[in-house]
């Protein structure tokens, strides 16, 4: 199997919520129930609620997750552009998310529940996450965090692909590095 790996060198990870699945909806859903505050359409990563504090978002953010998964649907083609990558490459799924330590239970139970492949999870503040990927030797990675995509491309040789989400169309990256949908990024880097 080694020669098949080192044949294809096209070692990936993914960002998962908004990447991978669809936390946004599950949040909206939330905010809408919660606070009668509608946040679609997402015009800016960082939302505002009123009446509450990022911090408080933050925490709210983290136990709706808690609440909701394993139950936050993938995006309709991940599964299968998931399994299409692993075919292809023998690798497993590296998932490097910023969700919080405290949900690494959850996490796995969305993995599980969802993935029939191997994988394996990091949870990393956005900032943290080029270091990771650095020492782990990813080739390509995709997010729909535009901060994490103009850093890895700015301090890295990581081919890193933005997924376009409402929230992202401002951030200034090449019309390369941007990608619809994940067999965008599978068609690019196969």
């Amino acid at each position: 199997m080694a020669q098949k790996v080192s044949e294809y060198n096209k070692f990936a990870a993914f960002d998962l919520d908004n990447t991978l699945c669809k936390t946004d909806i599950v949040l909206r859903e939330a905010v809408l129930g919660n606070f009668g505050f509608d946040i679609f359409p997402i015009q800016e990563y960082a939302l505002e609620i009123p009446g509450l504090s990022q911090k408080e978002f933050k925490l709210f953010v983290r136990d709706t997750i808690k609440r909701t998964s394993p139950d936050i649907l993938p995006y309709n083609e991940t599964l299968e552009v998931l399994h299409s990558y692993h075919e292809k490459t023998n690798y497993p799924i590296v998932i490097i998310t910023a969700r919080h330590e405290s949900l690494s239970f959850e996490t796995h139970e969305w993995c599980r529940k969802w993935l029939d492949i191997p994988y394996s999870v990091y949870f990393l503040p956005s900032e943290e996450k080029r270091a990771l990927m650095l020492w782990l030797g990813v080739k390509y990675y995709v997010d729909d965090r535009g901060e994490c995509i103009l850093d890895l491309q700015n301090r890295s040789s990581i081919n890193s692909y933005l997924i376009n989400r409402s929230y992202n169309r401002n951030v200034d990256v090449s019309k390369e590095s941007r990608v619809n949908n994940l067999w965008e990024f599978h068609d690019k880097i196969f």
